[in-house]
């Protein structure tokens, strides 16, 4: 039994176009991998880890990779070195290195996403904290995640009661 869809000339040109670029020797080949111990298909020329995605970057050199509402612009050929930048700071100053955790309770901007790739050239793991919890609510996944460094801005470290726990670096005065 064929249903409309089946028959359906863009649908057809969908699945053959999807066949060819996910074929052997092509940009999105599919094949199959263990994948902690189940064998699921994947796509054979994908990064690795996070720092192979950070690394992909200086491919796009000087064209732009962040824009930000302010008027700021962050190139490529520019993150790589800035995001050094950062991973040796969390390094040497706070001891952040491989499996350690991170915390990050701010609203969007750029330091922190420079914070979730330093931490990711790191091998760290960033606990991404929701910027509109309560203080209640940063406590507990303080708690609960036990980072070594959190990363906040002035606004939500002001709803935060109470010391924190672990060293707080705050966005708009300590990075620069």
């Amino acid at each position: 039994m064929t249903t409309p869809i089946a028959d359906d000339p863009r649908f057809i040109a969908h699945l053959e176009t999807t066949a060819r670029i996910t074929g052997p020797g092509m940009p999105f080949e599919i094949v199959e991998e263990d994948v902690l111990g189940q064998r699921l298909p994947v796509f054979a020329n994908r990064p690795h880890s996070m720092r192979e995605v950070l690394l992909g970057a200086a491919r796009f050199d000087g064209r732009d990779c962040y824009v930000f509402g302010d008027g700021f612009r962050l190139p490529f050929d520019q993150l790589i070195p800035q995001v050094a930048s950062l991973a040796a700071a969390l390094r040497d100053t706070h001891g952040i290195g491989a499996g350690d955790r991170v915390a990050v309770c701010a609203a969007n901007c750029r330091e922190w996403l420079m914070t979730f790739w330093a931490v990711a050239a790191l091998d760290a793991v960033l606990v991404a904290m929701n910027g509109w919890w309560t203080g209640a609510e940063m406590r507990t996944a303080l708690d609960l995640t036990e980072p070594k460094l959190l990363v906040m801005d002035e606004k939500r470290r002001e709803r935060l009661d109470g010391d924190p726990g672990v060293p707080v670096l705050i966005a708009e005065r300590d990075f620069a």
